[in-house]
């Protein structure tokens, strides 16, 4: 029965001893190799030539199910292909976001959640405010808050140019300002990626993420200890 054992272990491709203690070796399993660059080109030198689209759609997420490997290295060199054309022709990159009308942009400060509707004025200077369905004055009563609202604007110059629709809800008025500030910058962004630069240069597009500590076991507040008396 050893000898057997023996025999079988030599053909095998795992050592003789997993199989007296009853050990079964599974292979791992490798995922699919993403394609490089080189070889898209070998096997597919003219895809760079045609169009995105007649090419067909797939999914980022798990682009190896249901197709074709070779459909795959078609795509992905017309993709390199049209980028190197746009670069050596010294065109920008297309922004999606120029042709839209209107763009939603979210923004967080502490608890609150704001989603802003940004969309451009047809007339400068002709333009509103609104948040929760209030006026600019209205909704922030301090000055401070205003100013904190329009920071976006004016590091970007663009002041009086935009309509904002704005729903916050969560978090006190500091919070609220917050997160709709951050909102603003975003949609911004979106707008024209240009505005990034100086967006990032006054720090309007991070997203601050203090938030209130909460409360301790034995504990008053988050820190502070109860009041100790002597006698």
């Amino acid at each position: 029965m050893l000898q057997s054992i023996r025999s079988i272990g030599a053909r095998a491709p795992f050592p003789p001893l997993s199989l007296h203690r009853g050990i079964q070796f599974i292979p791992p399993m490798v995922p699919p190799r993403s394609p490089s660059t080189t070889e898209t080109r070998e096997r597919n030198p003219l895809a760079t030539h045609l169009p995105l689209d007649t090419l067909p759609k797939w999914s980022p997420s798990d682009p190896y199910r249901g197709r074709d490997p070779d459909t795959l290295l078609f795509r992905e060199a017309a993709l390199i292909g049209i980028e190197a054309a746009r670069a050596a022709a010294g065109q920008p990159r297309p922004n999606p976001n120029q042709s839209r009308t209107r763009v939603l942009a979210t923004g967080r400060r502490k608890t609150a959640v704001a989603r802003v509707f940004l969309e451009r004025s047809a007339s400068t200077f002709q333009t509103a405010i609104r948040i929760n369905g209030k006026l600019l004055p209205e909704f922030a009563v301090r000055d401070s808050d205003r100013v904190e609202v329009m920071k976006p604007f004016a590091a970007t110059g663009t002041v009086g140019r935009f309509n904002v629709a704005a729903t916050v809800k969560g978090g006190g008025s500091t919070g609220q300002i917050g997160a709709v500030r951050l909102g603003i910058a975003r949609a911004l962004e979106l707008t024209n990626h240009d505005y990034r630069a100086p967006l990032k240069a006054e720090g309007l597009l991070t997203r601050d993420d203090r938030m209130v500590e909460r409360k301790k076991v034995g504990r008053h507040k988050a820190r502070k200890g109860f009041q100790w008396v002597k006698r």
